[in-house]
């Protein structure tokens, strides 16, 4: 995913990361606002789980090489409920 944004994750910060996903979102005519997390998560085929974490508001776990998938998961007290129930479709299939 991060090839496609040409993202040098040793030397780019999170916001340029994200502003080269708006820039592209924008190449694409696709930039829309607000901005849905989840539709990007699943444009860029990234698994994103809703799990109970106790301390942390989310976990992002970093693939290992490029045969792996990154994946997210989010707190779900974070969200309101008909985020959750609007998203779960993600999740389920």
């Amino acid at each position: 995913m991060l090839r496609d944004f040409k993202y040098e994750k040793h030397i780019d910060t999170p916001q340029q990361l994200a502003q080269r996903v708006i820039d592209k979102l924008r190449e694409e005519d696709k930039l829309s606002f607000p901005i849905d997390p989840f539709e990007l998560l699943s444009m860029n085929d990234i698994v994103y789980q809703f799990r109970d974490f106790k301390e942390l508001g989310g976990i992002y776990i970093v693939p290992e090489d490029e045969y792996d998938i990154p994946i997210v998961g989010m707190l779900t007290d974070q969200l309101q409920d008909n985020d959750l129930q609007q998203h779960m479709n993600y999740v389920i299939t």
